[in-house]
């Protein structure tokens, strides 16, 4: 075992970036996947447009989505329930109402065939839906279900609440218990033959099929440590630790130790896992500064450590070469460099309150207040830089109340301006008259324009370019 650690001004230091390859992981229904690791194999990058709008009701507690259907735990602070909507139409199929519940903070609804799984913060118990017409099969008695997120295997569901709990998928019936000495909230994960989970002080291998114990490892553990495994280790972040654990007998190979910097946890940002990148959230208690940093799952070595504006509550989620986070201080959606964290984008949302995105059939779907919003990536039809027939400039930018824009193109003739808010939305379009290889010059006055981000769209016959602008 080799232990390293930092101390505070390690933060600061510039680390070099390591290269890496990215496989596809399992990831059957999103965030409800079996070993946790937020990790989509999909191509999707920005600039981003909104493509679809779910109204709710309430705040968004955990999404899933199966076959062309959007699933949604909410609430309203009074009464909590599963929502479930045509995912192109945005049609609202059904709605479950959790009896007793008031909230459905981070409980993701896992889904197999035709059962998805309904739970919530101050519940009575964890529901068995027809997943086509929401209709209640069964239920099991299970209290407080903030973050404990089933996980559904061979028609079989694991949960960790006051035991770990294995209950037969299609009746209901207890199959394995297991005692805890003390709850630790943070789901489960499966891995073939083995359930993985928390408690207390330690890490245990249970056998899935009838809960007995395999082995167990004594690591040191906060209230909402998270969890997630690759074909060799199983990781661990919570407190100022992380950890790597041999998943056939429990021995530490690396820890890392943060000396007065806490990672963000289950509750506040779990972990992200691509195929050789460990990634993860550090703060200083209480108040920042705040970071993403991201190192090597084989050795534990740091790759790059970079400063984010505030603290985040959600986990990111990778996409091969880039990872979103959904950020409440800034109201928008981030997108990072998987690489070097450098920022990349931001896609500005408004209220930000809710659960973690999830990426399935192409969209990138973000739980707002009241609303779920489905982005995709601008399509070439909108965006296609032709750096060798445009040159295009801004300034000042972002700007206040007037714009002004520099424009050189090859293509002389009429040439469209349009301003297009992030909806996609043509706010302003004018027709230009160009002449090839000149400067030309013009300015457009922004005082009715709301303060957020814009695209400026020029088009020349099947040529078009666009740069991004932020109003103040």
């Amino acid at each position: 075992m080799r232990t390293i650690q930092f101390q505070l001004g390690w933060l600061i230091i510039l680390i070099g970036t390591w290269s890496l390859t990215t496989t596809a992981q399992n990831w059957p229904v999103v965030n409800g996947s079996l070993n946790r690791n937020h990790y989509v194999d999909v191509d999707l990058h920005p600039p981003f447009q909104i493509v679809q709008t779910y109204e709710l009701g309430g705040t968004c507690g955990g999404m899933s989505f199966y076959n062309g259907i959007l699933y949604t735990s909410a609430g309203n602070g009074a009464e909590s329930w599963i929502k479930a909507y045509h995912a192109k139409s945005a049609e609202l199929l059904w709605t479950f109402t959790i009896p007793g519940a008031r909230a459905s903070v981070k409980f993701v609804p896992p889904v197999q065939d035709s059962i998805i799984l309904a739970g919530a913060q101050w519940g009575k118990a964890l529901y068995a839906l027809n997943r086509f017409t929401g209709d209640s099969i069964w239920s099991f008695p299970l209290l407080d279900l903030h973050a404990r997120m089933p996980v559904i295997d061979d028609n079989k569901v694991y949960i960790v609440a006051n035991q770990l709990y294995c209950i037969d998928l299609q009746t209901g019936q207890e199959i394995w218990t297991y005692p805890l000495k003390k709850s630790i909230v943070s789901p489960a994960v499966i891995d073939g033959q083995n359930v993985y989970f928390l408690e207390r002080d330690s890490l245990k291998a249970l056998d899935k099929t009838n809960g007995q114990i395999i082995w167990g490892s004594p690591v040191r553990l906060s209230s909402y440590p998270s969890l997630t495994y690759n074909d060799h280790s199983v990781f661990i972040g919570s407190h100022d630790n992380l950890y790597a654990l041999d998943k056939q007998n429990g021995s530490i190979i690396w820890s890392q130790y943060f000396d007065g910097i806490w990672i963000s946890d289950n509750a506040a940002g779990a972990l992200a896992l691509a195929d050789t990148i460990l990634l993860f959230k550090l703060y200083l208690p209480p108040d920042g500064p705040y970071f993403y940093s991201a190192l090597h799952v084989d050795d534990g070595h740091i790759i790059w450590t970079e400063s984010i504006p505030d603290k985040t509550y959600q986990s990111p989620t990778i996409l091969k070469d880039i990872f979103i986070d959904a950020h409440f201080g800034e109201k928008a959606l981030l997108t990072y460099d998987l690489y070097t964290g450098k920022l990349i984008d931001q896609f500005d949302l408004g209220v930000m309150e809710g659960a973690e995105p999830i990426v399935a059939d192409g969209n990138i779907y973000v739980g707002v207040d009241n609303f779920i919003y489905a982005l995709s990536a601008k399509t070439t039809s909108l965006i296609n830089h032709e750096e060798s027939v445009f040159e295009i400039k801004l300034h000042p930018n972002p700007a206040s109340n007037q714009l002004n824009i520099t424009l050189q193109s090859t293509v002389s003739g009429q040439h469209l301006l349009e301003i297009v808010d992030l909806s996609g939305k043509i706010i302003m379009s004018e027709i230009l008259i160009i002449f090839s290889n000149e400067h030309h010059q013009y300015s457009f006055y922004l005082s009715n324009l709301a303060s957020g981000f814009y695209f400026v769209n020029i088009r020349a016959g099947q040529y078009i370019n666009t740069r991004k602008m932020i109003k103040r």
